[in-house]
């Protein structure tokens, strides 16, 4: 009983995609030549270029018929499934004109964000610079001190609202 709903689902599809190959498979491969003309990445452009292929399509789905006509209906919905997956991500890229739009927009947001991540750095280094100089007052009076507590120190002196561990993490004793 399953082997024939299998059967059947793999006779479906095989005519569902071939009808679409039949009805639009020309557009679509020129389409898809169009896109992979403009691809700097060759294998991909290749892969989009050949697998696209009305020729190439109906071959496959010849050799899926076949596994299922000779009872391998297992494998063949597998080379079915796997045949539809990877028409999908051709159609995604063709109709996808995410590359100079994306790239764009990822790059603007990269350059804000590198700014942004430099001027804290640089704020940081300079608010590490104070905590690092009272430390260093405090252990020249008290040698004996641990990192916790010159930080806590640190904090009650300068008012800081930071955590302590956070000024510990901060700070070096001197060797």
């Amino acid at each position: 009983m399953t082997q024939d709903i299998l059967r059947e689902l793999i006779d479906k599809r095989l005519r569902e995609i071939e009808a679409i190959i039949e009805d639009r498979g020309a557009a679509s491969h020129a389409a898809a030549n169009e896109r992979a003309s403009k691809i700097k990445d060759d294998v991909l452009a290749d892969f989009i270029r050949r697998e696209s292929s009305p020729t190439f399509i109906l071959d496959k789905l010849a050799s899926i018929r076949r596994l299922s006509e000779l009872g391998a209906l297992e494998p063949a919905y597998r080379q079915l499934e796997y045949l539809q997956s990877r028409l999908d991500y051709i159609t995604q890229i063709v109709r996808e004109p995410v590359l100079k739009t994306g790239f764009k927009q990822r790059q603007w947001l990269a350059d804000r964000r590198n700014a942004g991540n430099e001027i804290r750095q640089r704020e940081a280094v300079l608010r590490y610079a104070k905590w690092q100089t009272e430390a260093d007052d405090i252990w020249r009076r008290h040698s004996g001190l641990s990192a916790s507590a010159v930080a806590g120190h640190v904090k009650e002196r300068l008012s800081l609202s930071e955590s302590v561990g956070t000024i510990r993490r901060a700070i070096r004793k001197p060797i």
